[in-house]
């Protein structure tokens, strides 16, 4: 089963491929993940493909993240930050769904790969090509242009390679000019798109504490427990530097060292800082909104844990990795549950019920589909043309039937505190009743019929 963000995306994508034109938000969501559907339908019609092609994405993320915490920190640093995101019980829960949050992350993270590889080489094609990934990071969510105040930063600070970071910015402008340029010839304006995602985003209106209250719930306490680690560390290390009166960075861990350790941690934590700072800032907040966080987040967990293998003596070291292994046991303990569910849900929701019902009745009519709520759900699982419902209050009752100007079918949820409520249309002569499901309510509507 699938709602209202997944089956915009799908919805999206059979715009896109199909020829389904009842309903469309490409006007205000990014477009990536939506054209990898329907790339991914032209070999299979069906939403299973979709949910592998997803799966097939993020189950990249861990490899790409061991790969720049190996470089930065070493094997066992990026090996530990690689099994934190692959199995922390939020990621894992996440993961199967079809929206662009995770998708985005792996790509953010196959940019900074490539970035941290420009660096081991000195070849500057790399730099480019990090800056493009960085771009389709964008348009696979828009909020991943944040990291366009990061990246750079490897190349600005302390190497001063301008030229790298000028080569970056062209690679970023590469990838996402295209979109801007459909977005002038489609909408009027290169920033339409852009412009319209940020109105449309909408629900609760939650405290900026929202993510600091709700931190636990999206990374495990053992990762809470390695960026302790790693501050307690980073502290000592640089008091023994100072003591020794030396000025040099502080020494690698690893032997893949691409930038002075210092600098690393400080832009590592400058990702964290903007990217909690940008998303407790807007209004509406998810938990899944954080999930940009978990790079440089598991990246310093990652490098605080790796010091519990690295004592010299044998015995202090089996211990330390017993204590890891089991700590870890205990963190992803919860996930093994979703080995004993089934591999396909065989739950089918009211809304896919309602469905196929009106694709059974209305197979020749396509009346219109008036919808107060879900409606990308509805638009998706059937080819009804899609009319919603806007007006509030009492706007709605002194603006009918003028804002039902043809005949079709009306669903109303009978808890939903919105206009129109299935009270009035259950003694309107305009509407019949056709079903009735736990939650909801479907009518037949005539915009002329008055007896």
């Amino acid at each position: 089963m699938h709602f209202w963000d997944e089956t915009v995306y799908l919805q999206n994508a059979e715009v896109i491929c199909c020829g389904k034109h009842n309903y469309s938000e490409l006007s205000s969501r990014p477009p990536l993940l939506s054209l990898l559907y329907a790339g991914s339908f032209q070999l299979w019609h069906h939403v299973y493909i979709a949910s592998l092609l997803v799966a097939g994405l993020n189950g990249l993320a861990p490899l790409f993240l061991y790969w720049a915490g190996k470089r930065l920190a070493g094997r066992t640093a990026g090996g530990i930050s690689a099994l934190l995101l692959a199995f922390s019980p939020f990621f894992v829960e996440t993961g199967n769904s079809l929206l662009t949050d995770n998708p985005a992350l792996t790509l953010l993270l196959f940019s900074f790969c490539l970035l941290l590889k420009g660096l081991a080489t000195d070849k500057q094609g790399w730099f480019a090509l990090a800056g493009f990934l960085t771009a389709l990071a964008g348009l696979m969510r828009f909020t991943s242009l944040i990291t366009v105040f990061v990246f750079p930063l490897y190349l600005i600070w302390p190497r001063k390679r301008w030229k790298s970071a000028g080569l970056f910015a062209v690679g970023v402008a590469l990838g996402f000019a295209p979109y801007l340029l459909w977005s002038r010839f489609e909408y009027g304006s290169l920033f339409f798109t852009l412009q319209e995602a940020r109105r449309n985003v909408g629900g609760s209106i939650e405290p900026w504490t929202f993510f600091i209250d709700n931190f636990s719930q999206i990374f495990p306490w053992l990762s809470l427990a390695g960026v302790g680690l790693w501050v307690v560390t980073w502290l000592l290390h640089e008091s023994k530097t100072r003591a020794r009166g030396a000025t040099q960075s502080l020494a690698s861990q690893g032997s893949g060292e691409i930038v002075p350790r210092l600098a690393s941690d400080v832009i590592l934590c400058w990702w964290m800082v903007i990217v909690l700072a940008y998303f407790s800032a807007v209004p509406h907040k998810e938990l899944r909104y954080l999930i940009p966080l978990a790079a440089p987040w598991f990246l310093l967990s990652g490098r605080g844990l790796a010091v519990l293998t690295s004592a010299q003596s044998r015995f202090t070291h089996a211990a330390g990795i017993a204590v890891l292994l089991l700590t870890m046991g205990f963190t992803f303990a919860p996930i093994r549950a979703r080995f004993s569910s089934p591999l396909i849900e065989p739950y089918i929701s009211e809304e896919k019920r309602v469905a196929d019902y009106l694709n059974e009745v209305d197979a020749k009519r396509l009346g219109a589909l008036y919808v107060n709520y879900n409606y990308p759900v509805f638009a998706y699982y059937t080819r009804l043309p899609i009319r919603i419902l806007v007006e509030e209050g009492m706007e709605f009752y002194t603006n009918f039937p003028g804002n039902m100007p043809s005949d079709g079918y009306l669903i109303l949820y009978k808890d939903l505190q919105k206009e129109p409520r299935p009270i009035w249309a259950e003694v309107n002569p305009h509407f019949r009743r056709l079903r009735e499901y736990p939650s909801l309510v479907v009518y037949e509507y005539w915009r002329s019929k008055a007896d």
